[in-house]
């Protein structure tokens, strides 16, 4: 799975689009290919951007789509899609891009319902979902921002007869920009007949099988093209100040171990450590930063700031 730095954008950097509820609906069709269908709340943030939404799907797919479609589901229209990949995202994704058949204004909600369909085989129907981001929920603390996720989930067992928990719903707390999974408890409820035959061997209702995993992945909606690579290129920026503090950061720590015992050299390179730290908490209080163990364990030694320490640690 992957992991990797991830960013709060600044307010300059306008988000089009703001998801308010998803529900999805995950299923294995026939035991034969993998289905994912999602009912999707959208409040539109900036009517001047293209009409274009996107779609969100584990790039292990790549190429392994067999059908995909969208509907607006106010108007009944069907939209026009297309499968394709982005540069300016880091994760692991491609997306599917749905059309529009409205130009949105601001304010405006929208109600789409995004499918597609993987040909694959049953082992992989409980590997991937993925999660968009609901800046109505997201959660900002001393440690990574969250989202809170509701899963509606489906699944149908590669046995003659299916099982549903349909009713199962969950919430889960994902870290931005992170995948995470979750393992479900309920056991499945046999939809018909009382009895399972598989060749000489007959099961009664309901049938055992392991927890159902299912994997989230919480990332922001898609900027206006217009201004993707200039948001890039300002990330990309902070990144560079980040690691050039970080660098003078573990500098200074490193020297703290060749200094002697006497006490006035010691507290002032405490003092520097702080002031860099504070430093580097002003240029971009949001940004997750990974801290070696062994540079961990001096600093909260020498320096006492193991709570800051701690809320720096990547995920």
């Amino acid at each position: 799975l992957l992991s990797f730095i991830s960013f709060v954008l600044n307010d300059d950097d306008q988000l089009n689009y703001q998801i308010k509820n998803v529900v999805r609906d995950v299923n294995l069709v026939d035991g034969t290919y993998y289905k994912e269908s999602s009912k999707l709340e959208v409040q539109v943030l900036n009517h001047n951007v293209t009409k274009y939404f996107y779609y969100a799907i584990p790039l292990y797919f790549w190429n392994k789509v067999s059908f995909h479609s969208a509907k607006n589901r106010k108007t009944n229209q069907i939209l026009e899609t297309i499968v394709m990949k982005r540069d300016d995202y880091r994760a692991e994704l491609f997306f599917i891009q749905v059309e529009l058949d409205i130009q949105p204004e601001d304010g405006q909600r929208l109600e789409l319902l995004v499918e597609y369909h993987v040909s694959e085989g049953a082992e992989y129907v409980n590997k991937f979902t993925t999660l968009f981001t609901n800046k109505g929920s997201d959660k900002y603390g001393d440690s990574q921002p969250t989202q809170d996720r509701q899963l509606k989930c489906k699944f149908s067992s590669t046995l003659p007869s299916s099982y549903d928990i349909s009713n199962q719903k969950t919430i889960i707390k994902v870290p931005i920009g992170t995948y995470q999974s979750h393992e479900t408890t309920m056991s499945p409820v046999e939809r018909k007949g009382d009895k399972i035959e598989i060749g000489p061997n007959s099961y009664l209702s309901p049938l055992e099988f392991e927890p159902i995993t299912v994997v989230y992945a919480a990332l922001y909606p898609t900027m206006d093209e217009k201004n993707d690579a200039k948001a890039q290129a300002a990330k990309q920026e902070k990144l560079n100040q980040l690691n050039e503090k970080f660098s003078q950061l573990a500098a200074q720590i490193e020297a703290i171990q060749n200094v002697d015992d006497a006490m006035k050299i010691y507290d002032m390179q405490c003092d520097m450590i702080k002031k860099l730290k504070s430093k580097i908490d002003a240029l971009e209080d949001n940004i997750v930063v990974k801290i070696p163990k062994q540079l961990k364990v001096m600093y909260e030694n020498q320096c006492g700031l193991q709570q800051k320490i701690d809320s720096r640690k990547q995920q």
